[in-house]
């Protein structure tokens, strides 16, 4: 279950196919692994700009407080597709990333700036703050974890 893959109503159907199971074994399976641990999730990877997005903007955060709070606070808004933390470092001093995926620069503008407000909230004050826009994409491939 690794790699590109069709987009379809039936997709656990499809991936048991492939597999020679049938459906209901293969979701039993996998069930059994997340309760073991083996399992965290299933994710798909959306090609944004197929889809509209045309704009990803990387919102990048100075968090001198509990970065916790703040990284939960941004990570329950639906606007932000992945969240994380990184050690800052001298030459970019932000450790707190959140992304977004938008049709313009004017509405990543306007999510910025509802992802700095939620932070003030949150932090009790305005956080160093800077976002990235992507200008050119290189390379998005699906995760490969056994060749």
């Amino acid at each position: 279950m690794q790699g590109d893959t069709e987009v379809r109503p039936d997709y656990f159907a499809a991936q048991a196919a492939k597999t020679g199971m049938n459906e209901w074994d293969l979701l039993s399976t996998l069930e059994i692994w997340r309760r073991r641990g083996r399992l965290r999730r299933i994710g798909l990877v959306l090609d944004h700009r197929k889809s509209g997005y045309a704009v990803n903007g990387m919102c990048c955060f100075r968090i001198c407080g509990d970065t916790a709070a703040a990284g939960r606070a941004l990570a329950a808004r639906n606007e932000v597709t992945h969240c994380y933390e990184r050690p800052a470092c001298e030459e970019f001093p932000y450790n707190l990333f959140a992304m977004v995926h938008c049709a313009s620069a004017d509405e990543a503008e306007s999510r910025f700036a509802g992802l700095k407000e939620c932070l003030q909230d949150v932090l009790g004050g305005m956080p160093e703050s800077v976002m990235l826009i992507s200008t050119v994409e290189y390379k998005k491939t699906s995760m490969t974890f056994w060749e």
